[in-house]
């Protein structure tokens, strides 16, 4: 008997020396990241969503579950730093989870959770406060719960990454088209049946929708600012370059200053069509009718001109995978917000940290690095050699490593895709769960070569 406890100690005092190398490299890269980012970086979008924080007034131009939950971080220490920190608990916490959910070496792990974390395309962005890091992190860390349910048969696990699925699929719009995907993963570790399995995931995406529609009626009430709008304006724009003709509504040209085809053109910039179309020329329409006459009249182009359609798609796409132009990708942190420099509040060794890195940042933002394309083939060569390999049926089955890959790869490129019919620039953050789902597959490609040897 006192062998066996023995043996029970020394195995446990293993575990968590295993275990550590995760939680420490963790730990060691969310401190760095608050360091270097802090008080964290705030765009347009960020300053909309802390006014409504600290107002109360919530409205659909920013997710009003991010600026809620915003709010209640600013009652305690005001500003940014809450979402920073908050943000890269997330990231942080689910990265030591996949680290010992995939690996069983310390030295891998601490090596996994350190270059998955200080990878250029996903640092980066870590301190900025935009529902898209928002949604990437909160995605990551359910699925290193589910991931970690599937390999140790915990309920519990399970039940953990709703919460991180809510908040992830609620703070940007179209994150619930990637849904049924960890609604079927999350299925198939509750039931071994494929038939109750889609019964369970058809009840939890549907679980999922209700609490994005319920949650933003609350909050918003009759505050709606009707954010397709910008999707109207650029799409109607492109078509009527095309057809050299406007092709707008009237009740929209009464509203907008100058507008002919000449300004059209001058505006239409696919690297940045939001604010050169979107933001100028014509006021911000709160007004249901106008907006219910933009929408018939987008509808009506697209069936009439599906061509032209296809073609401003297209080329609006083409600069968004990141070939043509490089200077649209990543913000540049010294020029948009310098928060050290002639500080007195940060030390000197901070702000000669903040500069080399950003420097670092700055060179490396010029290369295919920052591409979203080059994401989106490498995703695209992983999933067909993985195709070619083992076949889609793995998709359902039970087995951690043979699940995962197939589930945070598809969402990968099905997210991507769907900018295609709603990207209005080309924006890096927009690609930042996808750059992240490859970084992931391929993690898994790799740990898969290794046991077949």
């Amino acid at each position: 008997m006192p062998l066996n406890n023995c043996k029970l100690g020394i195995n446990s005092q293993i575990h968590l020396r295993n275990h550590l190398s995760a939680i420490l490299s963790a730990l060691f890269g969310f401190f760095v990241s608050i360091y270097f980012f802090y008080p964290g970086f705030m765009t347009n979008d960020s300053v909309i969503a802390l006014d409504e924080a600290r107002t109360g007034q919530f409205t659909d131009l920013q997710p009003p579950l991010m600026a809620w939950v915003w709010g209640k971080f600013d009652q305690i220490v005001p500003g940014p730093i809450g979402m920073l920190v908050f943000h890269n608990a997330l990231f942080w916490t689910a990265l030591a989870l996949l680290a010992i959910s995939i690996f069983d070496k310390p030295r891998a792990r601490a090596l996994f959770v350190l270059s998955f974390g200080f990878f250029p395309p996903i640092f980066s962005l870590l301190g900025m406060i935009w529902k898209d890091v928002g949604m990437g992190s909160a995605l990551l860390l359910g699925s290193s719960l589910v991931l970690l349910a599937q390999k140790k048969a915990s309920r519990i696990l399970l039940a953990l990454s709703i919460p991180s699925f809510v908040y992830a699929f609620t703070i940007r719009h179209n994150a619930i088209l990637i849904a049924p995907l960890f609604c079927l993963w999350i299925s198939l570790n509750i039931t071994k049946k494929i038939r109750s399995a889609l019964f369970v995931t058809v009840f939890l995406f549907c679980f999922f929708i209700a609490f994005l529609k319920i949650s933003t009626a609350v909050l918003i009430q009759d505050r709606r600012q009707y954010t397709e709008q910008a999707i109207y304006i650029q799409d109607l724009a492109g078509i009527s370059i095309d057809q050299g003709s406007l092709q707008f509504p009237d009740s929209f040209k009464q509203i907008s200053t100058n507008l002919t085809l000449d300004w059209v053109k001058k505006g239409y910039f696919p690297p940045d069509n939001a604010n050169q179309l979107c933001y100028t020329g014509h006021p911000w329409i709160t007004s249901q009718p106008i907006i219910d006459a933009l929408a018939g009249e987008w509808k009506k182009q697209i069936l009439k001109h599906p061509v032209s359609y296809l073609k401003h798609r297209l080329r609006v796409f083409w600069y968004f995978l990141g070939f043509r132009t490089k200077k649209y990708l990543t913000y540049h942190y010294i020029g948009q917000r310098d928060p050290v420099s002639g500080d007195p509040k940060y030390s000197k060794l901070h702000q000669k940290i903040f500069h080399f890195g950003t420097r670092i940042l700055d060179r490396v933002n010029q290369t295919p690095v920052f591409s979203s394309g080059t994401y989106m083939i490498l995703l695209l060569v992983l999933c067909f050699r993985r195709y070619r390999r083992m076949g889609f049926q793995y998709l359902f089955s039970l087995q951690p490593e043979q699940s995962a890959p197939w589930i945070i790869g598809c969402s990968g490129i099905v997210y991507f895709l769907s900018y295609f019919l709603i990207v209005s620039g080309a924006d890096f953050r927009y690609s930042w769960w996808m750059v992240v789902a490859t970084m992931l597959f391929f993690t898994f490609e790799v740990r898969s070569r290794r046991d077949l040897q």
